[in-house]
């Protein structure tokens, strides 16, 4: 049985080599090991939650090497002298399995496991070489590169000690918890994290005060076990979402082999302690909602977004090939509201009929012609609005034209606006006040011509037709906004004037 605990360490690090070798090969890897490689791989909630449980894990294994290091002295003095055994009854004693004190295969597995964790040593401080390649090709013999390493993984204390504040420092460079942006700074030419290197002094100092190995290992293999589930669900997940950015340099991994990692790791969790399994699983939901729920500004490229697009376009074919059915009848909404932060009414009617269940698409007739110039400001408009809706929580598309037509630009909007079945049916715009006052002139008659056009091109497209009216106020509220300083209509205007228009054109 000794042999199979020892094969059964190996395979799940083995395993998690590999899935760690194909993400690594995939692109730049900082500083960070484990959790830059879940977090930009699998996003920031699953990497910032196994980012904290994995620097205290290193930590509390810097605290269990030098507990098994002293328990082995003690041993020793307690012997007083050096006895060399040679006796073929030991062997016979010793081939098989005799376990005591109420310990089972599992439970000197949680003690042995943690001494096959050396795999992460190096990628733990991945921020430290330039270029890993290199080594190889510049050394003076190569093979003395891997005695090297297995030197390295012999050393499992120091390098606990120096990878825990390592990751603990790229975690609080992100940002994704509150209150330890202190521990961040680095000093040096190697940004050396000194403060954080204090906290993991202080956190194995108080684990080395349990002094039982036997009650230290289980919490380390556990939580060395789920960074490793991790590690190799974020190769699967990766590879199962047939992202276009995931062409690892190390082909000889497999996606399902990465899962049956994972799935290996889970199971052997439960099976040391349960209970320490639990509290595990219990910790990673935790800080998992809380960066959920947080929501941080970041953009890594996860394979959590190539799954988004590959599900949203898997159910937008699916959809294309549904036959409609009046049980099934949204509203979907295409709002002409021009200047949506000048006209928040419109969109907030819009925005009560759909609530987030149908489509909801904000237009915008630009009154220019297209151009170099014209374009450029229609992008960062787009930018703009799009912001504008998300802090209002108006789950809708914006979406602009280039016309110095309203009706010509509108007709753009009818015959483009949407994919598949998710197109709009019904056209909301505002209502045309004061277009009587002062009496008709050739510019009045010529909006009214365009107005009534949209609404008649609006009935010839076989859609709805909804026309908002409040009273003698209108939808146009910039003016008023603008005096009170209220909202961002005039940071939101298309700043062109003709002459400049003229010029681009």
């Amino acid at each position: 049985l000794g042999s199979m605990i020892v094969l059964l360490a190996s395979v799940v690090t083995s395993i998690t080599a590999i899935s760690t070798c194909a993400i690594c090969t995939n692109g730049d890897v900082k500083g960070g090991g484990a959790y830059f490689l879940i977090s930009r791989s699998l996003g920031p909630e699953f990497g910032g939650s196994i980012g904290l449980i994995f620097s205290v894990a290193n930590a509390v294994g810097a605290a269990m090497y030098v507990v098994g290091f002293a328990e082995t002295v003690r041993d020793l003095l307690k012997e007083g002298s050096l006895k060399i055994i040679d006796a073929v009854s030991t062997l016979t004693e010793n081939f098989l399995p005799a376990f005591r004190g109420g310990e089972d295969f599992f439970s000197v597995f949680a003690v042995y496991f943690p001494a096959a964790t050396g795999i992460m040593a190096g990628a733990n401080i991945s921020g430290d070489l330039a270029d890993p390649q290199i080594m190889e090709m510049e050394s003076f013999w190569g093979p003395l590169i891997t005695a090297g390493i297995f030197a390295a993984t012999l050393s499992s204390a120091l390098a606990s000690l120096v990878s825990a504040p390592k990751v603990f420092q790229a975690v609080c460079k992100d940002r994704l918890f509150p209150k330890i942006g202190y521990f961040a700074k680095g000093y040096g030419k190697n940004e050396e994290p000194r403060r954080a290197y204090a906290l993991t002094f202080i956190i194995a100092m108080a684990m080395i005060g349990i002094g039982d190995l036997n009650a230290i290992a289980p919490i380390i293999s556990n939580f060395f076990l789920a960074s490793y589930a991790l590690i190799n669900y974020a190769c699967f997940d990766a590879s199962f979402a047939d992202s276009p950015g995931f062409r690892p340099g190390f082909k000889y991994y497999n996606m399902w082999v990465s899962l049956g990692g994972a799935l290996l790791c889970i199971v052997v969790m439960f099976i040391i302690s349960w209970a320490t399994a639990l509290i595990t699983f219990f910790c990673f939901a935790a800080l998992f909602m809380y960066i959920l729920h947080r929501k941080p500004d970041v953009n890594w490229g996860s394979s959590t977004q190539a799954h988004s697009y590959k599900n949203a376009l898997a159910g937008m074919i699916k959809l294309a090939n549904t036959e409609e059915h009046v049980k099934n009848y949204r509203p979907q909404i295409l709002v002409l509201c021009g200047n949506a932060a000048s006209r928040p009414s419109l969109v907030d009617f819009a925005n009560n009929i759909t609530k987030g269940t149908s489509l909801m698409i904000c237009g915008y007739v630009v009154p220019y012609n297209p151009s170099d110039r014209v374009y450029s400001v229609m992008r960062k408009l787009e930018r703009q609005l799009t912001e504008w809706l998300r802090k209002r929580r108006v789950k809708a598309f914006y979406v602009s034209v280039a016309n110095s037509s309203l009706r010509a630009g509108s007709q753009s909007l009818l015959q483009v606006c949407g994919l598949g079945k998710l197109r709009p049916n019904i056209i909301l715009i505002g209502f045309k006040t004061n277009w009587y006052r002062g009496g008709p002139t050739a510019h009045t008659m010529s909006e009214l011509n365009e107005y009534f056009g949209t609404i008649q091109d609006a009935f010839d497209s076989n859609m709805a037709m909804c026309v908002l009216r409040n009273g003698e106020m209108g939808l146009d509220f910039s003016e008023a906004m603008r005096l009170l300083n209220v909202g961002e209509p005039k940071r939101l205007d298309i700043n062109l004037d003709d002459k400049e228009i003229e010029k681009e054109g």
